[in-house]
């Protein structure tokens, strides 16, 4: 039997100002008891969903992804609230918009920010309901010196490569009681890395014989705040080579799944297991010109895989948009645990259940002084405003699916953009708001330890946001006031 397809329904313009305006957790009803025993979130970094042959893809990039995904749900639009990891991911264990914790920007020396105490994480809520909490993770932006590691019983930030992520996951998993129940989450870079070891190459990448690559640190050069500008003197066969290093990475990730989802079902918890698979943010290969992540706020950088697998969910594929954001409150239900007073995410799961609900999705937090809103009624349109472009960028999806031409100016769209730029003016203020609570900027004249600088460099970070202009130097209030 086919997975079951749900499709939004369309709404009046007044609800999605409505909608849009309601930014606290949407409580819905938990469960008597937990439909799910144990969770284990894998985030695979810069992870297109456009790549995995659950989403389409036709190279075997993810037989293991593709199998969950076929037993699953498989969230079809879901959307990242930064473009590059450290916020990405703040917001996702935090339950908070990134600028609602101070976070995203490069400050020095205090580089990206840190979550603050203050801030009630996913693995608080897990562990304070009875749940074991452990983390596994090769740091570069999510270290423990950056908040990350609240809630976890063990935060262990120096995994490296994924077989060495799997390798200390399979040893929790060996030290757990029978009867005990675990949270476990895994985040690899090796996707990141645009390096795959040899077997992968031989698969996947045939020899580049261009000059315009770099022999050495690709992932560097793809993601610095200059050279990646070179990408567009990129041709073809540059594009190809690229991708094909990409590709190889992550059926390198994705073997390392199936071999997680083995050790599962043979230790007999894979039934009483849910796996999420997901990513912090996409990758751009050219589409707009450039290479890298964090810049910009087009698709290719902010959609996201969204793959739940459990026995308790039915196999669907769900088309209407959703956000990381709504990861954590969608855990603990399916846990059986409230969700935090603080979170700003919704519960998923009456779309699990094929009810209908409708999210709007807002994206901050770039190098660049950007922020957007996408939504799908009365038409799916998108709006990007902020440093180089304060009277925006409207793009109409249903058309315009690529993101190609601005409508700001179209007569047409003058109510839709204008209810938009209102919705994301009381968002914005929203956060401005609870920043003053969350903010994780505490203890930032100690600067970041020279360890996570110089990782941060190696990945392209350190420096990105010269150009953006950094926290609260971009007037909100003026590029989301009148027309």
């Amino acid at each position: 039997m086919p997975p079951v397809v749900r499709r939004p329904s369309l709404s009046l313009l007044p609800v999605l100002v409505a909608v849009a305006g309601v930014l606290s957790c949407s409580r819905g009803t938990s469960p008597d008891g937990p439909r799910v025993r144990n969770v284990v979130l894998i985030l695979v970094d810069t992870l297109r969903p456009d790549h995995l042959g659950a989403y389409g893809y036709g190279r075997p990039t993810s037989p293991a992804i593709d199998a969950l995904a076929a037993r699953g749900v498989v969230f079809e639009n879901a959307f990242a609230q930064a473009p590059w990891t450290t916020p990405s991911i703040a917001s996702l264990l935090g339950g908070l918009y990134p600028s609602a914790m101070d976070m995203g920007f490069w400050s020095d020396p205090g580089g990206p920010g840190r979550v603050a105490d203050a801030v009630e994480t996913l693995a608080e809520v897990v562990r304070a309901g009875g749940v074991r909490t452990h983390a596994i993770t090769a740091r570069g932006g999510t270290n423990a010196e950056f908040g990350f590691g609240q809630g976890f019983e063990e935060y262990d930030d120096d995994a490296g490569y994924v077989q060495l992520t799997l390798e200390r996951a399979e040893a929790f998993l060996d030290g757990l009681d029978d009867d005990e129940r675990f949270f476990l989450y895994l985040h690899t870079y090796d996707v990141h890395n645009f390096n795959p070891p040899g077997e992968y190459r031989e698969m996947f990448v045939e020899p580049y014989r261009g000059d315009l690559l770099p022999k050495e640190r690709l992932n560097k050069f793809l993601q610095g705040g200059t050279t990646r500008l070179e990408a567009r003197s990129f041709g073809e066969a540059e594009w190809r080579h690229v991708k094909s290093l990409y590709d190889a990475c992550i059926r390198n990730v994705d073997d390392q799944i199936a071999r997680l989802v083995e050790t599962l079902r043979a230790s007999g918890r894979l039934d009483d297991t849910l796996i999420l698979v997901t990513a912090d943010h996409g990758e751009e290969f050219g589409e707009h010109g450039s290479s890298g992540h964090g810049y910009a706020m087009y698709d290719e950088s902010i959609r996201v895989p969204l793959i739940l697998a459990h026995p308790s969910l039915a196999p669907a594929r769900v088309a209407p948009q959703v956000r990381l954001l709504d990861v954590a409150p969608t855990l603990a239900a399916l846990l059986g645990l409230a969700p935090s007073e603080t979170w700003q995410g919704s519960d998923l799961s009456p779309l699990l259940e094929g009810r209908a609900l409708s999210l709007p999705v807002f994206v901050e937090c770039a190098h660049n002084s950007l922020k957007a809103m996408r939504v799908e009624s009365p038409r799916p349109r998108k709006l990007i405003v902020g440093q180089g472009r304060p009277k925006g960028h409207l793009f109409a999806l249903d058309v315009d699916p690529d993101e190609t031409k601005t409508r700001h100016q179209d007569p047409d769209e003058r109510e839709v953009l204008a209810a938009m730029k209102e919705a994301m003016l009381r968002w914005v203020r929203t956060n401005a708001r609870l920043a003053e609570r969350f903010t994780g900027r505490e203890g930032e004249e100690d600067g970041m330890s020279d360890e996570a600088r110089e990782e941060m460099e190696a990945f392209g970070y350190v420096g990105a946001g010269k150009k953006g202009g950094g926290r609260g130097e971009f007037d909100w209030e003026a590029a989301l006031s009148g027309g």
